[in-house]
């Protein structure tokens, strides 16, 4: 065994494997034993004693990825039902396709949500 080997008892063990496996990182605190961390590694220590089943460590998505996610769907619904029909897109869904674009390639710095889905 290695000479800097932190000792972890079987209980600590399966709980920094249950944060793992909920989205958490383990990384070595100051005194190298190992710690849940949430967020990826980037947010903050996890009190392994509050470690469940249903804990949820998985950093949310940001507004880029969850804009673009939306782009790609929204383009598949304008395709299906305007495009394939050689049909003009209605202004509402290019405003639509625009501002998602514009949150997804970080062109539009002050959105906090996406927009709203045209009815039309």
């Amino acid at each position: 065994m290695p000479s800097d080997v932190v000792a972890v008892t079987d209980e600590q063990h399966s709980l920094l494997f249950l944060a793992l496996k909920n989205g958490a990182a383990i990384i070595p605190d100051s005194n190298g034993s190992p710690s849940a961390v949430s967020n990826g590694g980037y947010g903050s220590l996890i009190d392994l004693s509050t470690v469940t089943e249903d804990s949820n460590y998985i950093p949310a998505p940001t507004l880029a990825k969850q804009a673009s996610d939306e782009l790609s769907s929204a383009r598949g619904y304008v395709y299906n039902n305007y495009g394939i029909l050689n049909e003009p897109t209605p202004d509402a869904w290019v405003s639509y396709l625009k501002a998602l674009m514009a949150i997804a390639n970080g062109t539009d710095k002050t959105s906090t949500t996406l927009p709203p889905e045209p009815v039309v």
